[in-house]
């Protein structure tokens, strides 16, 4: 039996979706059916089967998930780019920002509110130190060099996502500047940004809770937003015939 998506309608309520990007082979195949033929051909550019079957899985996703908001087929949502490349739907009243590591994907939608979402999988970087001094800001890198060795890893994705979570809201990514971006952890709270972006106060950081070895961000512009997350099982769109798609798993 096919059910509807659990989509909240409230105004101001953002959404973060976690799904999969190893699905069963039917669930592959009900992404690979929507896919648009330039994203088609972006993924037949990837070398390995494994990063062709995550792209695939992911924009997939993306277009059925989408699609439960809008009331459209998968199939006819158009993505355009803004100036800086952040996509979005053409035609649609609706926000929305996606990433994924390893096999976690995190897609984030709102009906009212601009947000970047960031999710990492934690793992040793040789160049650590180096990548510290060269994006976090002087008083992020003071706070970080001041930990434990054994903590720095944890707390250096924790930094970066909430960094790519709001460069990604913005719409400039990294062109934004890791630097002009300040973070303060324990809690997470913006220090300051780039002045034609808003002031402190405007924007709404929430770290997301993602099972395994993985840490997330997620940046909201407006104060006040109900943030819920949610998780997709694997086997979701097994089934679908219909422009719709089955229930969710919701996280307690």
């Amino acid at each position: 039996m096919i059910r509807h998506l659990d989509v909240l309608d409230e105004e101001g309520d953002v959404t973060v979706w976690q799904a999969s990007l190893d699905l069963p082979p039917l669930s592959l195949q009900r992404c690979l059916e929507v896919l648009s033929a330039q994203e088609r051909k972006r993924m037949d550019k990837f070398h390995r089967p494994e990063h062709r079957r995550r792209y695939g899985a992911s924009q997939g996703q993306l277009r059925w998930l989408l699609a439960n908001y809008l009331d459209h087929s998968p199939h006819s949502l158009q993505f355009g780019r803004q100036q800086w490349g952040k996509p979005y739907v053409k035609s649609a009243s609706l926000h929305f920002n996606i990433s994924h590591s390893r096999d976690c994907l995190l897609i984030a939608v709102s009906r009212t509110s601009t947000l970047g979402v960031d999710v990492e999988v934690i793992h040793p970087l040789s160049s650590m130190e180096a990548m510290a001094r060269r994006c976090f800001a002087a008083q992020e890198l003071a706070y970080w060099s001041g930990i434990a060795q054994e903590d720095r890893t944890g707390v250096f994705f924790r930094l970066w996502t909430l960094k790519e979570a709001l460069m990604k809201a913005t719409g400039r990514g990294l062109g934004l500047g890791t630097k002009r971006c300040v973070f303060a952890l324990d809690p997470p709270r913006l220090l300051s940004l780039p002045e034609e972006y808003g002031k402190v106060r405007d924007w709404q950081i929430v770290e997301l809770l993602i099972e395994g070895d993985f840490k997330a961000s997620l940046c909201v512009l407006g104060k006040g937003a109900r943030v819920v997350q949610k998780t997709l099982p694997p086997d979701w769109l097994t089934g679908i015939d219909q422009k719709r798609d089955p229930g969710i798993v919701k996280n307690d």
